[in-house]
C-alpha cells in the first residue's frame, strides 16, 4: 500500500508538475500575446501620430500659404488705393493749376481789353480835340459821337 501511495503521490506530483508547466506556458503565452498586442498598439499609435503630424503640418503650410496670399492681395489693394489717391490728388492739383491759369489769362485779357478801351478812348478824345480845331468841326464831332455811341 505504501508503494501504491508512493506511486499515486508521484503520479499526482507529475500531474501537478505537468499542470504547473502548462499553466506557466499559458501564462508565458498570454504575456507574450499581451506584449505583442501592446507593441502593435504602440506602433499603431506612433503611425497615427506620424500621420496626424503630417496632416497637421500640411494644413499649417496650406493655412500659411493662404494667409500669405490674403496678405499679398491686401497689400495689392492698399497699393492700388494709394495709387488712386495719388492720381486723384495729382488730377486735383492739375485742375487747380488750370483754373488759376485760366483766371490769370482771363484777368490778363480783361486788363488788355480795358487798356485797349482806354487807348481807344484816348484816341477818340484826341480826334475830337483835333476836330474841334477845324472850322466845320461840329458836324464831324456829332457824326463821330454817333459812331462811338454804337
Amino acid at each position: 500500500m505504501e508503494e501504491r501511495e508512493r506511486v499515486e503521490r508521484q503520479r499526482e506530483e507529475a500531474e501537478a508538475a505537468r499542470q504547473r508547466k502548462l499553466n506557466d506556458e499559458l501564462a508565458q503565452a498570454r504575456l507574450k500575446q499581451h506584449r505583442e498586442k501592446m507593441m502593435k498598439l504602440v506602433e499603431t499609435a506612433a503611425a497615427e501620430k506620424k500621420e496626424f503630424d503630417r496632416v497637421a503640418a500640411t494644413q499649417m503650410e496650406l493655412a500659411a500659404a493662404e494667409q500669405a496670399k490674403r496678405d499679398a492681395e491686401k497689400a495689392k489693394r492698399i497699393q492700388h488705393m494709394a495709387d488712386l489717391r495719388r492720381q486723384i490728388e495729382e488730377r486735383s492739383k492739375e485742375i487747380e493749376r488750370l483754373k488759376k491759369k485760366q483766371i490769370a489769362e482771363a484777368e490778363a485779357l480783361r486788363l488788355a481789353e480795358e487798356e485797349d478801351r482806354r487807348a481807344i478812348e484816348r484816341a477818340r478824345e484826341r480826334k475830337l480835340a483835333e476836330l474841334q480845331q477845324l472850322s466845320d468841326a461840329e458836324k464831324y464831332i456829332a457824326q463821330l459821337r454817333k459812331v462811338c455811341a454804337k
